[in-house]
């Protein structure tokens, strides 16, 4: 069983202007730790260095700090918080977040703590290639009610992370993470990447019977009842004919499965799609399926840019179908179901519009 620690993702979240930052003289920028009432060393020491050693220390001990960097790495540090939340799993609760304000980066901190309360790091990862325009002068961190965790550059922007469950969601390393499956055997899916986006269709079946295709990633992400997921995908057809698309979000036993159903006009261009969706029991492996629904030998169905993961629980609505163009918030979704398996008989639930921007 492999474990792997996946990135948090951003999703933009209105406009603000604020700056949390302080810059080193000396050493570079540098994090502390502990209780109040220590001397940090400051004029004695910049950071683990000694700094203006012409007067004495008003007392002693001072202490250093638990991480630092020089000038060559960042210019500026914006303090940030440790994350409490559940949206970006138990691997970061309880990583220290932070940033630097003139390079555009952003780092987690692990943070160990001894029987005294003394802390010490245990690993740092950096985060800036994967939040992107996030990280562009992070001025300052935040939290809300539920203890996740925001970003606000200083561009004017303020962004709230999200662990995104789906790996090469953009195909650019082919189709490394995703699987195929089509029945009778698996010469009844066609289909490849090209220039990064995933290209495919269903074979018809032989005369007198039926047959499916899909492709699918499971994530290996366990979930409880409940959770509510959101996907976004961008799908189009570059064939003259319309085709049928379905997509599930669901255990990967079938257990419980939530639905979208999409038409794809002759010739549509990719566009963006979104689907909002949740369990209704315990999960033990997430999984994004997208399902040729329409038969024949006409391509293309084209997938790209799939994103996938849990959002806040702020109650639970049912499955939400968004296509291009339609209004998110305030306005009713196409309508779709939710379908749980419970004692053999499905459950479905009405649609309801919420805006998570």
């Amino acid at each position: 069983m492999a474990v792997r620690v996946r990135r948090p993702r951003v999703r933009r979240h209105g406009r603000a202007r604020h700056c949390r930052c302080r810059a080193g003289r000396l050493g570079g920028s540098r994090l502390r730790a502990g209780g109040g009432g220590r001397n940090y060393g400051w004029r004695n020491r910049e950071g683990a260095h000694p700094n203006v050693g012409t007067l004495p220390p008003y007392f002693l001990p001072l202490r250093d700090p638990i991480h630092e960097y020089s000038h060559a790495e960042g210019g500026s540090i914006t303090g940030g918080t440790v994350y409490r939340g559940a949206n970006l799993g138990a691997f970061y609760n309880g990583r220290y977040f932070f940033g630097d304000f003139v390079f555009g980066r952003i780092w987690s901190l692990g943070l160990s703590l001894d029987m005294s309360g003394e802390a010490t790091v245990v690993s740092v990862i950096e985060h800036t290639a994967a939040l992107g325009q996030a990280a562009q002068n992070p001025s300052s961190f935040g939290v809300d009610a539920n203890g996740e965790l925001y970003v606000v550059s200083y561009a004017g922007r303020v962004y709230r992370l999200v662990l995104e469950l789906v790996g090469n969601g953009d195909f650019g390393n082919g189709m490394a993470g995703w699987m195929t499956f089509a029945t009778p055997d698996p010469s009844y899916i066609v289909g490849g990447v090209v220039a990064g986006v995933f290209e495919f269709y269903r074979v018809p079946p032989p005369p007198g019977s039926t047959n499916q295709a899909v492709v699918f990633q499971q994530t290996g992400v366990a979930a409880g009842p409940w959770t509510r997921f959101r996907a976004r995908f961008d799908l189009g057809n570059s064939s003259t004919e319309r085709k049928r698309i379905s997509v599930l979000i669901h255990d990967a036993n079938f257990n419980d499965v939530a639905v979208c159903t999409f038409w794809l006009a002759p010739g549509q261009p990719l566009a963006p799609y979104v689907m909002r969706g949740f369990s209704t029991m315990f999960w033990t492996n997430a999984t994004i399926s997208v399902y040729p629904s329409t038969v024949d030998t006409e391509p293309w169905i084209r997938l790209d840019n799939v994103t996938f993961h849990q959002t806040p629980a702020q109650g639970v609505a049912g499955t939400e179908c968004v296509e291009p163009g339609l209004p998110a918030a305030g306005v009713a979704a196409r309508p779709s179901s939710t379908i749980g398996e419970r004692g053999g008989w499905p459950v479905s639930r009405p649609p309801r519009a919420r805006d998570e921007r």
